[in-house]
């Protein structure tokens, strides 16, 4: 037995680990009481920096040292010379490098580096690049050291078009880098941003031109085409989907006498500041008005616009001036309004070369389904690039995406039947303006499980959306016109708020809903407007006598089912 290593059993090693992890934590606790002692006797020295430092080397995701160890580094530069100065921040860059050595995606350690760079006297940006360099070798995906990188860049000379070039050499090494891929989404706009001298383009951060989007279309098929079942560039697809501009449009102008209200309703929401290029006038006169958002914060985009109107003369006439196109709307003709109808409908207008190059990806990803039919992403680009270029001829062949994605990632069916209520009121909206006939509109019986768009319905007066599949009433407020609402056979269970901004409500039909509570129906008596309701066919009932709900709601006309009055 003798010379030979004596081999510890489990439990020995146990039990030795145990107590060497003991003495850690206790050496660790030890440390990080001693500095909060020294912090909170105001000894901010460089021995409570040493003592930082060694605690920040075990663990460097310890926020509240940082803020201390800053805290050090601040009063020991108020005595400093500069030479002093100089040396403590190449020793704490050092020092931060060291930390990221033990965790490259410390959060703690990347901010308390921006911070040290950003007092830094004589900063090497250079160095700074190059170490994200080192780091992204080391995990492509380290979105802090990413974060990091486009803040070292804002600092430096380095131009948004070099930066493009190094997010392609990163994507050309590695086709699944997501990272590489979102940095380029970031750079596009900022090194081909879209003319915004053109009428039809607004100032966007998000906006680029359009022959570039045509060029990263090509570049991104033939990564997918690589590789169809990663997802990087599936998501770069999608964003490059969304990026066309979609100019703001005016497209009602009414008069509400009895509530001394003027509306205007664009197709999109839109900040107050474009308000400013609103005038309206009265028999030639330009009023000076005070626009509000309908139904939303002042600050946030709004499609509806409201301002007071005092009662002016019905004789004359109300003109509303927006971007050299005019509405006009005579005052006798109460809630009629005039429409826009040079460009509706919410989807985007293609130039010729855009179509043409969508219609050759189209092309390219339904031969890639062909080969991959069970691909998810097949069929939702395909089904989005149908819904671009043409959707109502291809329409039949978009729903049937719609069933794929629904058997393909039954997680998500939710998400895609969203989608697909946004389809079927999207594309029936230029129909229904053209008709200029906004006194009733059926949207019965489409399996709708959400509402899109409703600020091109804000004026109609009688709105069907019974036998749907809706779960809430998000995006009626902005139906300021209707006076009938149909919402029977849906999901609803509860009033929301959103019912309280239709200020001519009449008749409100809630049957055959999922409403078990009476609180929130409460919120219908703040409606003044509001004169029938039924609620025949919902929990509500079986839960309370009809005649409770009856006196409840004296004041108009209930129907419970068995049991009505007025």
């Amino acid at each position: 037995m003798h010379g030979r290593v004596k081999v510890r059993t489990s439990e020995e090693q146990a039990a030795a680990k145990k107590l060497e992890r003991e003495k850690k934590i206790k050496k660790y606790q030890g440390v990080t009481e001693e500095i909060y002692a020294r912090r909170e006797a105001g000894s901010l020295d460089e021995e409570l920096l040493k003592l930082t430092e060694t605690l920040l080397a075990w663990n460097p995701d310890h926020y509240t040292v940082w803020n201390i160890r800053r805290e050090v580094i601040v009063n020991i530069l108020t005595y400093s010379e500069v030479e002093a100065k100089t040396e403590l921040f190449k020793r704490e860059l050092h020092f931060l490098e060291m930390c990221l050595k033990v965790n490259p995606k410390s959060y703690g350690t990347f901010m308390q580096r921006r911070w040290v760079m950003s007092n830094n006297p004589d900063p090497d940006w250079k160095h700074e690049l190059a170490l994200c360099d080192l780091f992204l070798s080391y995990d492509e995906r380290n979105f802090h050291c990413w974060d990091y990188r486009r803040f070292s860049i804002g600092k430096s000379e380095i131009s948004p078009m070099e930066e493009l070039e190094f997010s392609q050499k990163k994507i050309e090494s590695n086709l699944s880098n997501y990272s590489a891929w979102h940095y380029r989404s970031k750079l596009l706009p900022l090194c081909y941003p879209a003319d915004t001298l053109l009428p039809s383009v607004s100032a966007d951060s998000s906006s680029v031109q359009e022959d570039k989007l045509l060029q990263e279309f090509d570049i991104v098929t033939n990564a997918i085409f690589t590789d169809p079942n990663d997802q990087s560039t599936w998501f770069y697809q999608q964003w490059l989907l969304g990026r066309a501009h979609k100019e703001e449009r005016l497209l009602f102008f009414m008069h509400f006498p009895s509530n001394q209200m003027l509306l205007l309703v664009f197709n999109q929401p839109v900040n107050k500041d474009l308000l400013n290029e609103v005038q309206v006038l009265i028999s030639g006169n330009i009023l000076q008005l005070e626009w509000s958002a309908h139904g939303s914060p002042p600050t946030w985009p709004c499609s509806l616009w409201t301002a007071v109107l005092i009662s002016v003369d019905t004789s004359v006439n109300l003109e509303c001036r927006f971007r050299e196109r005019a509405l006009n709307l005579f005052t006798s003709s109460v809630c009629a309004p005039s429409v826009n109808l040079e460009e509706i409908g919410p989807a985007i207008s293609l130039t010729a070369a855009k179509s043409g190059v969508l219609h050759t990806h189209c092309e390219a990803i339904c031969e890639l389904l062909s080969i991959e039919p069970d691909n998810k992403w097949c069929h939702l680009t395909a089904l989005q690039l149908r819904w671009a270029i043409d959707p109502d001829s291809s329409a039949a062949k978009i729903m049937d995406h719609f069933s794929a994605l629904e058997k393909e990632d039954p997680h998500r069916k939710g998400c895609y039947q969203d989608m697909k209520s946004k389809f079927l009121i999207e594309t029936g909206i230029p129909s229904f303006l053209k008709k200029r006939d906004f006194s009733h509109l059926n949207l019965s019986g489409l399996g709708l499980t959400r509402l899109y768009h409703t600020h091109f319905f804000s004026a109609v007066s009688i709105l069907d959306l019974s036998n749907n599949r809706l779960t809430n009433m998000q995006g009626l407020s902005v139906l300021v016109t209707c006076q009938e609402l149909n919402l029977d056979g849906n999901l609803l269970t509860e009033v929301e708020e959103d019912i309280l901004f239709l200020i001519r409500l009449r008749i409100l039909s809630l049957k055959s809903n999922l409403i078990e509570k009476e609180d929130s129906l409460l919120l219908l008596e703040k409606i003044d407007s509001i004169h029938q309701l039924n609620i025949e066919g919902n929990p509500i009932l079986k839960e309370r006598d009809s005649s409770l709900l009856i006196n409840l709601f004296s004041n108009l006309i209930l129907n419970c089912g068995a049991t009505s009055t007025s």
